[in-house]
């Protein structure tokens, strides 16, 4: 393409449009046509090169009324999402959880639990992770969805639901995100909106119940093959 563009130069082109007809043209008849490689031409001296250029252009003064006016400076440039803090690997979590029911506290065992976390979002971690810190086999899969929310280290979320006959459940959370732990506050009520005996995960309720929780994890090395 050099050559056949240096080709069209020496026959006289000087016009863009000129010149791809030139080069079309050359092209449609290459296999006819031996085009010659022109010869290097040899720079020219020093000397010669400083009279071509001739004088240097002078550098107009911050004042000169002919320099250009600067560009107007736009507004910033600003990048926002929610990059992945935690770091992906094998991660060991605990539940601390008390129940308040009629004015009395009651702590229930605390849970552990390990959870490989692949490379994703925050959101599939956390839900990941709040789906399995569930200790009742009965919670319908419609309460365990939460609606999350956050930015970067900072996560909070609520949900609310119908948990079964005459019994609302609602519950929120905040907490924060690092690359190796994570701290979560969770409070859940559940509200008995009926005056016939309602059950809560086959047991009484007896009246409205308040669950107080707390979750943390930390990362304690990669993702253990399974078997």
């Amino acid at each position: 393409m050099c050559a056949m563009l240096s080709a069209c130069v020496r026959e006289g082109v000087s016009d863009p449009a000129g010149g791809k007809a030139c080069i079309n043209a050359k092209i449609a008849s290459f296999e006819d046509e031996v085009v010659p490689v022109p010869a290097p031409v040899p720079p020219p001296a020093p000397a010669a090169v400083a009279a071509m250029a001739g004088p240097p252009p002078a550098t107009p003064s911050p004042t000169s009324p002919d320099q250009p006016p600067a560009p107007p400076k736009g507004p910033p440039i600003v990048v926002t999402g929610r990059p992945n803090p935690i770091l992906a690997g094998q991660w060991a979590f605990s539940q601390h959880q008390t129940v308040i029911r009629d004015f009395s506290a009651r702590t229930l065992p605390i849970r552990t639990w390990n959870l490989c976390i692949p490379d994703g979002t925050i959101d599939a971690t956390i839900e990941t992770m709040l789906d399995d810190s569930f200790a009742g086999p009965g919670t319908s899969s419609y309460c365990r969805q939460w609606k999350l929310d956050g930015d970067g280290a900072v996560i909070h979320g609520n949900q609310r639901c119908w948990l079964g006959p005459g019994v609302r459940m609602q519950g929120k959370l905040e907490g924060e995100i690092g690359p190796r732990s994570v701290e979560i506050k969770r409070n859940i009520r559940l509200f008995e909106v009926n005056s016939a005996p309602a059950r809560d995960l086959g047991s009484p309720m007896g009246g409205d119940a308040e669950f107080l929780m707390s979750i943390t994890g930390t990362r304690v090395g990669n993702c253990r093959p399974r078997r």
